[in-house]
């Protein structure tokens, strides 16, 4: 049996990376959020964060953004299984919404 071990601090870090000023209805990209919140963890977690995103920018665009974003949390799901839902979640809206 396989465990994995949840990361909560990235996962966090992915929530305020993207979601992190809560007057903006639409996701984001904001590292300075991410330096506000975890200080000198920033650093580390940015670079994680940026790896991630590298990673996901190679899932394939769908036609229908629904069918995208799908694809981009179930390919979080295998490759980084350490992300929460919620993180997963926040990258899947960060890539939908800039393929709008």
């Amino acid at each position: 049996m396989i465990v994995t071990v949840i990361d909560e601090q990235l996962s966090r870090a992915v929530v305020v990376f993207v979601w992190s000023d809560p007057r903006r209805p639409w996701p984001s990209s904001d590292p300075d959020a991410v330096a506000r919140v975890f200080g000198p963890a920033a650093r580390d977690l940015l670079g994680h964060i940026s790896g991630v995103l590298a990673q996901v920018d190679r899932v394939p665009v769908e036609g229908d953004l629904a069918l995208y974003g799908r694809h981009v949390t179930e390919f979080l799901a295998a490759k980084h299984p350490e992300l929460t839902e919620s993180a997963r979640e926040a990258i899947a809206a960060r890539c939908t919404y800039a393929e709008r």
